[in-house]
């Protein structure tokens, strides 16, 4: 089975344009080649040079998501980042990351990155960023691809 991170978004921009600003970030830092077809990341999704594949897609409607009752807020744009299972899960882990540290500079509003609802990985809610501080999600090289200001707590999903 392949594991796969959600991260949920609310934001004011079309998932067309979470999608450009996803691709943009990743030919930056070096994940995508810039010839990848940026409507790829819409559908059917494109894959890294690491081996994990990513989509953008408008959040379907739930008349009670989780981010809502857990955080306050009712997605907008889903990213979803399925890895690779026969690939180095570290570094796909850490590119996963580098993408989302980038975009939260180029995407407003509030989100939550996270396993399965199971993990929370990441909030940022208004203008404050937290990151879980569970230590095996987060050791220090990977706390310091993260842009930022940002601070550490327990996250959960409640109910």
């Amino acid at each position: 089975m392949a594991i796969s991170y959600t991260l949920d978004v609310k934001t004011p921009l079309s998932a067309a344009q979470v999608a450009g600003e996803l691709h943009r970030v990743a030919v930056d830092v070096g994940l995508l080649a810039a010839s990848t077809s940026e409507t790829g990341v819409l559908d059917p999704g494109v894959v890294t040079t690491s081996g994990t594949w990513f989509r953008v897609i408008a959040t379907p409607p739930s008349p009670w998501p989780p981010a809502l009752t857990s955080f306050g807020f009712r997605p907008t744009v889903t990213a979803v980042f399925r890895f690779d299972k026969f690939g180095d899960i570290d570094t796909q882990t850490d590119d996963m990351i580098k993408l989302v540290s980038d975009l939260l500079g180029r995407v407003p509003g509030d989100l939550v990155l996270h396993c399965d609802l199971e993990e929370v990985w990441l909030l940022r809610s208004g203008d404050e960023t937290v990151i879980s501080d569970q230590d095996d999600l987060w050791p220090p090289h990977r706390t310091s691809l993260l842009a930022p200001p940002h601070h550490r707590k327990p996250l959960a999903f409640t109910g």
